[in-house]
């Protein structure tokens, strides 16, 4: 295998976590951001329940071949040429997700915080540290997202606290005002920015007990989808549905509301802590999955080899595809849930069946 490391399922479970709740800061409550308005925490519930028949796909597939890396076990199912278009498709898919996000860190770093600097210093140095995380591979990522989560949750739940008291209830009110398409709406988006499901079919090889995966994930599901509707709930409680469905950096703007005795206050770096270090976890995973399929599809020895041509182009596409914050949000919320569903439901799926068909792969997974 091109990955000599391995992790445990819970490993997987902590990057689950830590990715999902990185969106939590800037362009984030993407239910919110749908038009959910002040019944998201509603809409979040159900993409939970969507994220979780993702889930459910991808892993029904992935356990049919043990041990199999994933451009393998693609041409299996559908053959050597077909396999590897899919395996290049996925490439785009995880190239793709690096650089919307590397431009969603560089937007929101001049927007709030280097307001002088130029943006290709900041994508450079948040690019050659990702790339540098992502070159130590899968068991050092993992490794290192233990290190960073405990500290992203202290912040987050010291964050939470302190706003408890700024939340007005009757921003809540009235429940269901414009029906439920609103709310589908919220967790068709919701869920559909949920990045992780393919990565955990590039991962499952290099998990010491695969089989765990099913509850570790689960579990994970359901820990970050508790973040988030807390994290929604708090923002609209505080800001309100409109204002909040307006900004830009919602997350980040309501750690600003917290003030206590004229004291406690301008606890941005809270929220500036909890982004940057989740994001470079994020993209370096990303990063690191692109590398990873085009070693193995192309039979390299190290995906290292790669590093440096898929930085170049996750940085050229970060600069190219999105020309300022108000596109990205625009198309977080209106394409890239499309995109994702293709990439995490529509191409499993259609590998499960095709598997299925053709008798492919162990049964009783």
């Amino acid at each position: 295998m091109l990955e000599s490391g391995k992790i445990r399922a819970g490993q997987l479970m902590w990057l689950l976590i830590t990715i999902k709740n990185a969106l939590l800061v800037p362009m984030s409550q993407i239910a919110v951001a749908a038009g959910s308005r002040q019944d998201s925490w509603m809409a979040e519930i159900l993409s939970l329940a969507m994220q979780l028949v993702m889930l459910y796909v991808v892993l029904k597939l992935v356990l049919r071949f043990p041990g199999m890396e994933f451009t393998s076990y693609l041409k299996e199912i559908c053959g050597r040429f077909v396999g590897s278009f899919i395996a290049f498709l996925y490439i785009w898919f995880f190239t793709f997700a690096s650089a919307a996000y590397l431009r969603e860190i560089t937007s929101f770093s001049l927007a709030m915080i280097y307001t002088e600097t130029p943006p290709i210093i900041i994508a450079l140095l948040i690019l050659l540290t990702t790339g540098f995380v992502a070159s130590l591979g899968l068991e050092v990522i993992a490794r290192t997202n233990e290190i960073i989560l405990p500290v992203i949750i202290v912040l987050y739940f010291t964050g939470f606290f302190l706003l408890i008291k700024e939340i007005n209830w009757n921003n809540f009110k009235p429940f269901l005002e414009n029906g439920v398409v609103p709310v589908l709406k919220g967790a068709f988006v919701s869920s559909g920015s949920f990045v992780f499901v393919s990565f955990v079919a590039v991962a499952l090889p290099y998990i010491n007990k695969p089989r765990e995966c099913r509850r570790s994930l689960v579990l994970g599901s359901m820990v970050q989808a508790t973040a988030v509707i807390l994290a929604t709930t708090v923002v609209i409680g505080v800001m309100g549905p409109s204002l909040a469905q307006i900004s830009l950096y919602r997350g980040y703007l309501t750690i600003r509301y917290i003030s206590y005795a004229n004291f406690v206050e301008h606890l941005d770096p809270l929220a500036l802590s909890i982004f940057v270090m989740g994001k470079v976890i994020t993209i370096s995973v990303f990063f690191y999955a692109a590398c990873l399929i085009s070693g193995q599809l192309f039979r390299l020895k190290s995906h290292k080899l790669l590093l440096f041509p898929i930085g170049a182009l996750i940085l050229s596409l970060s600069r190219i595809l999105f020309k300022d914050a108000a596109q990205l949000n625009r198309f977080f919320v209106t394409i890239w849930p499309v995109h994702n569903y293709i990439f995490e439901l529509v191409i499993p799926f259609f590998l499960l069946i095709l598997a299925l068909v053709r008798k492919k792969g162990k049964k009783g997974t």
